[in-house]
């Protein structure tokens, strides 16, 4: 059940971000959240990865979380 109401969502959201862009697929996975979206991305040869910003920082930026820090 959360796997398709995740997916749903994500179907929702893709629709909103690529008006203009063209998206080769929206996938829910399950595994290390790092190593399952480089595994992804590099099976798919994505040109893009979107990943959230998380909180902003004490200077009022936002910083990189651990996931975003490891994908990179």
């Amino acid at each position: 059940v959360q796997r398709n109401v995740a997916a749903e969502q994500l179907r929702e959201l893709v629709g909103r971000l690529t008006e203009n862009v063209a998206v080769a697929d929206s996938v829910v996975v399950t595994g290390p959240p790092a190593d399952t979206i480089v595994r992804k991305a590099n099976e798919i040869d994505a040109d893009l990865i979107l990943i959230g910003a998380g909180e902003r920082s004490r200077f009022d930026r936002f910083s990189m979380g651990p996931v975003a820090t490891a994908v990179l």
